[in-house]
């Protein structure tokens, strides 16, 4: 598996692009199905902090997005450090993933674009450090950001290969 995803890294832009229409499908195979791109969600998560799930978050999404795939970063995490760390300032936000998950703004009107092509963000801010308290009495709580991403992706509005979601240490 690891000499697949070496060999993809390895490859320059134009080999990729060819290998890709030749077996008609994304840089990964898996990526079509039934002639459709398939959109895949990784989740960097774990219960202990300073354990590098942020730089990885920004790492894997920065290196899928020079690779020419189109990538949104989900910044779960109070503290904010994938946003900052790919260039958004969280003081001067209007709006941010806190508002999709409490209050019910749609995930498409936060996305802010990054220095990186292909690279968005749906930013954090310290205000999502009371978002559990608040969803603590919502009905269907565990479905919003599900739902928020899929009304994103069925609308057209916004289309990508992949959602990296960095998640906060709890």
């Amino acid at each position: 598996m690891f000499e697949y995803f070496e060999s993809l890294f390895n490859r320059n832009k134009k080999e990729r692009r060819e290998y890709a229409s030749e077996e008609g499908m994304g840089v990964f195979p898996s990526s079509r199905i039934n002639g459709k791109t398939k959109m895949s969600i990784i989740v960097i998560a774990n219960q202990k902090g300073g354990c590098g799930k942020t730089t990885t978050c920004i790492n894997l999404s920065t290196a899928l997005a020079k690779m020419g795939l189109k990538v949104l970063i989900i910044d779960l995490d109070a503290q904010a450090q994938a946003s900052l760390g790919v260039g958004i300032n969280t003081d001067e936000l209007k709006y941010s993933i806190y508002d999709v998950m409490v209050k019910n703004r749609k995930l498409k009107s936060i996305i802010a674009p990054t220095n990186i092509q292909n690279l968005d963000i749906a930013p954090a801010s310290s205000m999502l450090s009371g978002a559990e308290l608040e969803m603590a009495s919502l009905l269907g709580r565990e479905w919003i950001l599900r739902t928020s991403i899929d009304k994103m992706i069925h609308t057209g509005t916004r289309n990508y290969d992949y959602i990296i979601m960095d998640c906060s240490p709890r």
